[in-house]
């Protein structure tokens, strides 16, 4: 799955532990432009892309196993 940090609804984050409760296997990679802040918080995402990211990042970390 790929998300972005900021929803209308809910953040990412909080989006990614309730996908992770549900399906711990799932992998998830979040988009946002505030991944210095993320890394280390609770935040269950398998890769931070920082915006803006390079498509080249984000099919890299399809291509290595983080996305079915």
């Amino acid at each position: 799955m790929i998300t972005d940090y900021i929803m209308p609804e809910m953040k990412g984050n909080e989006l990614a532990i309730a996908i992770k409760s549900l399906a711990p296997e799932q992998p998830i990679i979040m988009i946002t432009a505030f991944a210095e802040k993320l890394r280390g918080a609770e935040n269950p995402v398998d890769v931070l892309l920082h915006k803006p990211f390079i498509l080249a990042d984000l099919r890299q970390a399809i291509a290595r196993g983080t996305c079915p």
